[in-house]
């Protein structure tokens, strides 16, 4: 993870033996047979975003909570995906951002595909050579994804700010593979959280937004 002052960078390099719909067929889970589905050639709602090998961030930029509430899907604390073989600019097929949660929120699911239309965010995906894994670079603007305070976003003039952040890693094999788990997949790993709870702003980790560099030591 970096910044430059202006966007967040995260790089993942992530091993998996068996690539969801490059090894595998495009199967799909008994909870959603639309987990797949695209209108007009976008994302439906109705689909599963995370539904394939993907990697999620989960934000809270403000870095509070009520309860035990979940993100809201806007530059205050957001939910978003990127998949490896599915996408809301490439389609079925090409690896990218989607829309994540809460996707059947008319306004959140807005606020997704404008940033992503927009290029607020930008993330791409590849395979690794020898195929055992693929990598994801992802690019956050600050502006608008990272309100610290109501219009206010995270700047390095802001000095140094602890934001919450969660990070989550599906990975779908075969239904064989992943008998007795939700949708099938062979696992989840996240960075924080509980099993049941880990989508929850106060099961979050913490972010350090460092306005300089650190000394070298």
């Amino acid at each position: 993870m970096k910044h430059d002052g202006q966007r967040l960078y995260f790089a993942f390099e992530i091993d998996d033996d068996l690539l969801y719909g490059i090894d595998t067929p495009r199967w799909l889970p008994k909870e959603n047979p639309k987990a797949h589905d695209y209108v007009d050639g976008k994302p439906s709602r109705e689909a599963f975003p995370w539904f394939g090998d993907e990697m999620e961030i989960l934000l809270n930029a403000t870095n509070t909570f009520k309860a035990d509430e979940s993100v809201e899907g806007n530059g205050r604390s957001w939910q978003m995906v990127v998949n490896l073989t599915k996408s809301r600019l490439g389609g079925l097929g090409k690896g990218g951002l989607l829309e994540g949660e809460p996707r059947r929120d008319p306004k959140a699911f807005a606020t997704y595909s404008n940033w992503i239309d927009s290029k607020a965010m930008i993330a791409v995906t590849s395979v690794k050579p020898n195929r055992k894994g693929y990598i994801i670079e992802w690019s956050i603007a600050l502006n608008p994804c990272v309100e610290v305070e109501p219009g206010k976003f995270w700047s390095p003039a802001m000095g140094d700010r602890e934001v919450g952040i969660n990070i989550a890693l599906g990975d779908l094999d075969t239904p064989e593979s992943g008998t007795g788990n939700f949708g099938n997949f062979h696992h989840e790993d996240w960075f924080s959280g509980g099993a049941k709870t880990r989508t929850q702003l106060n099961n979050f980790g913490t972010l350090h937004l460092r306005a300089k560099p650190a000394p070298k030591r």
